[in-house]
């Protein structure tokens, strides 16, 4: 698993687009779709910052690095920025 924040690895998110808390158990997975291999796990009251938004799920970092693809149902998400 790389823990690199997004911008060390070139990705075209150079800032957070802002910051949610975790409703419910969530998966954190390597694709937005739910056959995708799961990352990790995020808990209740954890908060995350979202790097992007794509329909349904959002990339998401958590404070120990992990990062990957989350389903925004399960977030309830803070002011975002353009």
């Amino acid at each position: 698993m790389d823990t690199r924040p997004l911008s060390d690895m070139g990705d075209p998110y150079s800032c957070a687009k802002g910051t949610a808390i975790v409703r419910d158990r969530l998966n954190v997975r390597a694709d937005p779709h739910t056959g995708a291999a799961v990352l990790g796990l995020l808990v209740p009251s954890e908060v995350v910052t979202v790097w992007a938004i794509d329909n349904d799920w959002a990339i998401v970092q958590n404070t120990r690095g992990l990062t990957g693809w989350a389903s925004v149902a399960y977030l309830q998400m803070g002011p975002l920025v353009a």
